[in-house]
């Protein structure tokens, strides 16, 4: 959620390491977007650039993993 933040992918087994990109949300039993962002347009563009990869499991940066389809698709 900061300008430099990155993320990983790794296509073989379509892991995606998002650090604070995406969140785990306990409440909501699902990954959330941060609260706060640098760049609205840019968290946007990313969030797209993310859904396109369709991870099958997201280790974000904060909460437990999440494996299975379309973990990205309410975003």
């Amino acid at each position: 959620h900061s300008w430099d933040s990155v993320c990983y992918f790794h296509a073989d087994s379509g892991s995606l390491i998002s650090g604070d990109t995406l969140l785990g949300s306990r409440s909501k039993s699902r990954l959330v977007a941060p609260s706060v962002y640098a760049n609205p347009l840019q968290m946007a563009r990313t969030l797209r650039h993310l859904k396109a990869l369709h991870p099958s499991a997201v280790y974000p940066g904060h909460g437990r993993a999440f494996q299975g389809e379309g973990l990205l698709d309410h975003l």
